[in-house]
């Protein structure tokens, strides 16, 4: 699984834009069975941050779903370290639908201390997705 993500969190005075390249290192699903469909899971992505002026960081997220038939909610929990070894720590929400085997995730919100933006992901591919 590899997803594509073009991030950007902005202050009042700043913005941060970066490009999220990153694989699912772990997923674990399970069925609630209250109702056909209904799965909840943990998911880890580590991968790559790339900026517009050519630097590189790296990114871990953990994420959380809560779907029906692979549409429902998911939070986020993102670390972004940079090569100096400063750090951005952020979290985020959203909603997601079932595009076939492909998951768009819909705006989502974030937030972190003195930061807080939106960002988009353009599109990324889950294994089993249109399961979960």
């Amino acid at each position: 699984m590899i997803g594509f993500c073009a991030g950007s969190i902005a202050r009042a005075d700043e913005v941060l834009k970066f490009r999220l390249v990153m694989q699912a290192a772990s997923l674990q699903t399970q069925e609630v069975g209250d109702v056909d469909g209904h799965v909840l899971g943990l998911i880890r992505y580590s991968g790559l941050a790339s900026f517009p002026d050519g630097s590189v960081g790296t990114s871990n997220l953990t994420a959380t779903i809560d779907y029906i038939k692979g549409a429902g909610t998911y939070f986020t929990y993102n670390n972004l370290t940079l090569k100096d070894g400063s750090a951005l720590w952020f979290k985020g929400t959203g909603p997601a639908k079932p595009d076939g085997t492909t998951t768009i995730f819909l705006r989502r919100r974030l937030a972190c201390s003195a930061v807080r933006g939106d960002s988009k992901v353009r599109r990324a591919t889950a294994p089993g997705a249109a399961h979960v």
